[in-house]
């Protein structure tokens, strides 16, 4: 692992003061006329690759917004690492040095403050200055646009979990319709609640199962605390499986670890499965296991990926802590191996090389690109954090940017700061597209952050149409589904809300040909339609074919091909508004960025507006 300089201060400040400033929300709230209720409403940008090299100057960026208007951000990028930008060479990097990431990252060049625009063709301008304010070179750029519709009513969708910072929810979309899992502290005793969603729960209220999980003290014959559940995952390969995390902030005695859990639909219980071969009635106690090290009382957060293994945040409760991720086989229980995080969680508060405080990751998630934690609310150095499943570095977003930043003792009160108030904190992680990374937080006026993939913070999340109180848990779900978007519980702890947000990519300066053919002589078509690609499979290239109806004003039409995977792989047409006719377009098979793309399975997807939309299948064969 790369070892970089500690950063040192003194924790000043209680939890309970930290966690109690600043609350916000509007105080005229009204749940029943600020919230909709039913299944989310989906907000989808497009933005197509700018076709002419960047001059020095500005930049005007296309971009269509299908689902309701919303607040947008540019942010723009190095491409392909630009050296120039400090991409190519592990070490700092942006605006005051926020970001600590390794080689061969893209770099953020500059990001633009939220501007409402309506649905529709919309255009963006990029002033061609970087965050400092110099001018940019001329060139080639990368570039995302961020989408979050907060100017509409937002969705309750269903139950949030208690005291959201602490313990978090779940949502298995895989099923249809999806389903809420959310663990609630309720009149003394936990429950896990378990919704449907697409029910009015404001028609309804509490129309949700409630299981009773007051066993998890049971087993142990301790009382019942608010803290003792903290997330609830689902396990991807059995929909009537769960993790349950637990820990005992307040009484390190008692074991803390992991539950599995299996739903019984018949019977609407909720227990522990006896049968993990490596538990104890269905609990892996992590503070009673030794795998090189001993594992000792901590707070732990699980995160299950599709790779067979549970990684669990653990934040080491008793000296000398250890900052690490512990890896847990999901099939047995077993413990295989610990991932040091050390050289991202410092834990030498006072540099006199004592632990003074908790420490290690806090909130986690993971896929196939790597492991992405948050620290504790509590911690001074609780920056997020991106690395490999080694432990190696990929990122790491630290003071400097204005995002996430946390300033303490003499340096806050240095910066005009109220180190009781002005820090931002941030609890939990999610990640979704082009590996950018979603953090919630609360404390200041606001509901969560967005970093990029290279670790720098771009912007803060602002949600109105909310109650007053703290901000709580966020999830971001960005699969291309009909339930994409953030979902927040809210600050009473037993509503979680969506709203729709949405990513696009795509670049400046690239020579893809967007030019579409309008067949001459061909009748009016009577409807929508996509033709199959010819031929196909193809070598070199391919012809594909559309129908665009009469049916009033001309519609922004997008035509793009993505991999196997879901990945945009190019952009044939962007937000292109036409007449009713019938169509052709030519894929080479190249990218966005006119690199050939390998053998294999793409789709291409027709999207016009909101009347239509259909996806088919193609083969390229060299």
């Amino acid at each position: 692992m790369r070892t970089f300089v500690a950063v040192a201060a003194t924790l000043v400040l209680a939890g309970a003061v930290l966690a109690q400033s600043n609350q916000y929300g509007d105080p005229n709230f009204n749940r029943q006329s600020d919230w909709r209720s039913g299944m989310p409403r989906v907000l989808r940008v497009v933005a197509g690759n700018v076709n002419y090299q960047f001059d020095g100057t500005a930049a005007e960026i296309p971009f269509t917004l299908d689902g309701g208007p919303a607040e947008v951000y540019l942010a723009v990028y190095s491409l392909d690492a630009n050296p120039q930008y400090g991409g190519a060479k592990f070490g700092r990097g942006g605006k005051g040095g926020a970001m600590l990431r390794r080689a061969g990252l893209d770099t953020m060049i500059a990001v633009t403050a939220g501007q409402t625009f309506s649905q529709g063709a919309n255009v963006i301008l990029w002033d061609g200055k970087d965050y400092n304010g110099n001018r940019v070179p001329k060139g080639n750029y990368r570039f995302y646009l961020f989408a979050l519709d907060n100017i509409s009513n937002p969705t309750l969708v269903g139950p949030g979990a208690h005291t959201g910072y602490w313990s978090a929810f779940a949502i298995d979309h895989k099923q249809n319709p999806p389903v809420i899992w959310a663990p609630q502290f309720v009149n003394g005793n936990w429950v896990v609640q378990r919704a449907r969603m697409g029910v009015d729960y404001l028609a309804n209220p509490g129309a949700w199962e409630s299981l009773d999980v007051r066993w998890v003290n049971d087993l142990f014959g301790a009382p019942v605390e608010f803290r003792d559940i903290t997330f609830f995952v689902i396990d991807p390969d059995n929909p009537n499986v769960g993790y349950l995390g637990k820990t005992a902030w307040n009484n390190d005695a008692l074991p803390q670890g992991l539950w599995r859990v299996i739903y019984d639909p018949v019977n609407k219980t909720l227990l522990p499965d006896e049968s993990w071969s490596a538990s104890q009635n269905g609990f892996v106690p992590m503070d009673r296991r030794v795998v090189g090290g001993a594992v000792k009382p901590s707070a732990n957060h699980p995160w299950v990926p599709d790779d067979g293994m549970i990684y669990v945040a653990n934040m080491d409760r008793v000296p000398p802590m250890i900052p690490k991720v512990i890896v847990v086989d999901r099939a047995t229980g077993e413990i295989v191996k610990f991932i040091d995080l050390t050289d991202i969680y410092f834990h030498d508060y006072d540099g006199t090389g004592q632990n003074v405080d908790t420490s290690g990751p806090y909130g986690i998630d993971v896929d196939e690109r790597g492991v992405y934690t948050t620290g504790f609310w509590i911690q001074p150095d609780a920056f997020p954090g991106h690395f490999t499943l080694d432990g190696d570095v990929i990122w790491v977003n630290q003071n400097g940017d204005g995002i996430l930043d946390r300033y303490f003792g003499e340096e806050a009160t240095a910066r005009g700061l109220d180190p009781n108030k002005d820090q931002m904190v941030n609890t939990h992680v999610k990640t979704g597209k082009y590996n950018i990374a979603f953090l919630s937080g609360f404390n200041l006026p606001t509901y969560g952050s967005v970093v990029g993939p290279d670790g720098h913070g771009l912007f803060s999340i602002s949600l109105p149409k909310m109650p007053v109180g703290l901000g709580t848990d966020m999830v971001w779900i960005s699969n291309d589904s009909p339930i994409d978007g953030i979902y927040v519980g809210a600050s009473n702890g037993l509503d979680l809300v969506h709203y729709p947000f949405d990513v696009a990519r795509a670049v400046i300066g690239t020579n893809v040909s967007t030019a579409v053919t309008e067949v001459e002589g061909a009748p009016v078509p009577a409807r929508y339609a996509l033709g199959n690609c010819y031929p196909n499979p193809f070598n070199a290239a391919t012809t594909i074919s559309f129908s665009i109806p009469a049916s009033g004003a001309p519609r922004p039409v997008t035509l793009s091909v993505f991999n196997a995977a879901g990945q945009l792989v190019s952009t044939l047409l962007v937000a292109k508004e036409l007449a009713a006719g019938e169509y052709r377009a030519t894929w080479d098979g190249t990218d966005d960025n006119g690199q050939a793309v390998a053998s294999g399975v793409y789709l291409y997807r027709l999207h016009v507006g909101q009347e239509f939309s259909q996806t088919k299948q193609m083969t390229l064969l060299k």
